[in-house]
């Protein structure tokens, strides 16, 4: 029995991820500004 490997994913590219995936089910309005430091605080993580 073989146990599979854990994808590697780092803060940053599971955020991206995260963001791309908001983006599209349209929380945010075209040419909104996103703004670091708010997203930083809502998503918990350091700008």
């Amino acid at each position: 029995m073989s146990i599979p490997p854990l994808a590697a994913t780092t803060t940053a590219a599971a955020l991206a991820t995260r963001l791309r995936q908001e983006i599209d089910q349209g929380r945010w309005q075209a040419g909104e500004l996103l703004r670091q430091e708010q997203l930083a605080s809502e998503f918990g993580v350091s700008r």
